[in-house]
């Protein structure tokens, strides 16, 4: 391990304890939750990411860098559209968020005179727990008291994300005597820590932030992972919600299946899902 990597990792930790350190007075002097003890919501969503991935592999035994991407013209064109699901669960000052998305995307490319077509497909899935460290009425709030009043909260987040890569097959013609059929998988977990903000416009209304870091060169993870997930929603019934919003992922410095080099992943676009509340 480098210095330089060594120095970067000390770095990333030292910030986490910073921002623990700062947080934990506002956790032990919370306000408890309004008197609703629990909450879970499910939900199924549609995500329409661009991908972005640069990374190293070897050919017939010759190496070579790739750059595979795709735009906003390309998903639509080809229907490139993930699936996904949610959980949020809440019972008073604890919360647990789980997710998770499957994304094909169509590659068609010509790398060195080689014909490189097949599919890229993303599987992400993470779980985090967390505590709420604040729930209070919003400034514009005319009841404060009241139950239905606009709130914001904020939760701090801890866990993991797994995130597993295959491109399958990769039909290689051109200069490689061939054909050949590649199919490479990999697979990676990072730990990760965050927040979520939860701004409540009108009690059937309200704006969702979460974000989160992590990796920081930990087991087999990256060397840095991130995500922002700003998110609108929309609860005009009791048991039924709509949600529109972005989904940024992005993992940097993971290392690549038997080669030993750096692959790095990012998918961004925008979503749309259905909830259910209990």
């Amino acid at each position: 391990m480098s210095t330089r990597t060594t120095a970067s990792r000390c770095r990333a930790l030292l910030g986490v304890a910073l921002g623990v350190t700062i947080a934990w007075p506002a956790v032990v002097a919370a306000e408890p939750p309004p008197p609703r003890d629990w909450q879970l919501s499910l939900m199924a969503y549609g995500w329409a990411p661009t991908i972005q991935a640069d990374y190293d592999g070897t050919i017939a035994g010759q190496d070579f860098e790739r750059t595979f991407q795709t735009d906003f013209g390309d998903v639509f064109d080809d229907w490139d559209i993930g699936a996904g699901a949610a959980l949020n669960f809440r019972y008073m000052r604890f919360v647990m968020l789980l997710d998770g998305v499957w994304v094909q995307s169509e590659e068609d490319t010509r790398l060195q005179g080689v014909d490189l077509d097949g599919y890229v497909t993303n599987v992400v899935a993470d779980g985090k727990i967390g505590f709420r460290v604040l729930d209070m009425p919003t400034p514009w709030a005319q009841s404060p008291t009241t139950v239905e009043s606009p709130r914001w909260a904020i939760d701090l987040l801890a866990g993991a994300r797994y995130w597993w890569v295959r491109a399958d097959p990769l039909d290689l013609e051109g200069k490689i005597a061939g054909p050949y059929d590649v199919q490479t998988d990999v697979d990676w977990v990072d730990p990760i820590v965050g927040g979520r903000l939860i701004l409540e416009l009108i009690p059937q209304l309200y704006l969702s932030l979460v974000g989160d870091v992590g990796g920081f060169g930990i087991g087999n993870g990256s060397e840095l992972t991130w995500m922002v997930h700003p998110m609108l929603n929309w609860r005009p019934f009791e048991r039924v919600s709509f949600h529109a919003g972005y989904k940024h992922l992005r993992a940097d410095g993971r290392d690549g299946p038997s080669t030993g080099k750096s692959m790095d992943f990012e998918l961004s676009g925008p979503m749309v899902g259905l909830g259910f509340h209990f």
